[in-house]
C-alpha cells in the first residue's frame, strides 16, 4: 500500500494573498483588495501603497463595490454564493444575502427607484438584482454561460455582463 502523506496533491497547500477584486474609493485615497484565497478583504492606502486593515470574509470574497459614497462595501464571495456588507468605517460586516452560485462580479448604480447591484453569478449562469435598501434580491436573470464581470451605466439603465468561454457579451436593458 502506498501512504497518502507521501502523495504531493494530498498535502496542505499554502494559502496565498492573491488578489481576485479591487475597488477604489470614491475620493481616491484607499483601495480595497478581495483576497479570495485566505478568505479576506484587505485596505490599503493609495499615497503610502501601505495595507490599513485586513478582516476576514468567509466564502471566498472576489468581485468588489462601493456605494456612492464609499460607505459601504459589497463584496461578491464566489465559494459561498452570498453577497456581504461591510460597513467600511468599521470593516465589520453588516449584512448578507444570498444570491446564485458562484458570484464572481457586482456593480454599484444609483436609480430613480433606488440604490441597486448587479450580482453575475458565474456557475449558475445568472446575476441577481439586488436592492440596497432594505437588502434584498429583486429579480434573477438569465445571463448565459459564466456570467463573470458587469458593469452598469452611471444611469443605471444598462447593465453589461461579460461571460466566459463565448464571443461578445449580451446587453440587457
Amino acid at each position: 500500500f502506498v501512504s497518502t502523506e507521501r502523495l504531493p496533491w494530498a498535502k496542505p497547500r499554502p494559502h496565498h494573498d492573491s488578489p481576485a477584486g479591487l475597488v477604489v474609493s470614491p475620493d481616491s485615497k484607499r483601495i480595497f483588495i478581495a483576497l479570495d484565497d485566505r478568505n479576506e478583504v484587505a485596505e490599503a492606502e493609495l499615497a503610502t501603497r501601505q495595507v490599513l486593515r485586513r478582516v476576514k470574509v468567509e466564502g471566498g470574497p472576489y468581485g468588489l463595490a462601493l456605494d456612492a459614497g464609499g460607505q459601504n462595501l459589497f463584496v461578491a464571495c464566489k465559494n459561498g454564493d452570498r453577497l456581504a456588507v461591510l460597513e467600511t468605517g468599521s470593516m465589520k460586516e453588516k449584512g448578507s444575502l444570498p444570491v446564485g452560485r458562484g458570484p464572481a462580479a457586482v456593480a454599484f448604480c444609483a436609480t430613480t427607484k433606488g440604490e441597486r447591484l448587479v450580482v453575475a453569478n458565474s456557475m449558475s449562469d445568472d446575476i441577481s438584482v439586488i436592492s440596497v435598501s432594505p437588502l434584498s434580491e429583486l429579480s434573477r436573470l438569465e445571463a448565459g454561460r459564466e456570467p463573470f464581470a458587469v458593469a452598469v451605466t452611471p444611469d443605471g439603465n444598462r447593465a453589461f455582463i461579460a461571460n466566459r468561454l463565448v464571443g461578445l457579451s449580451s446587453v440587457r436593458k
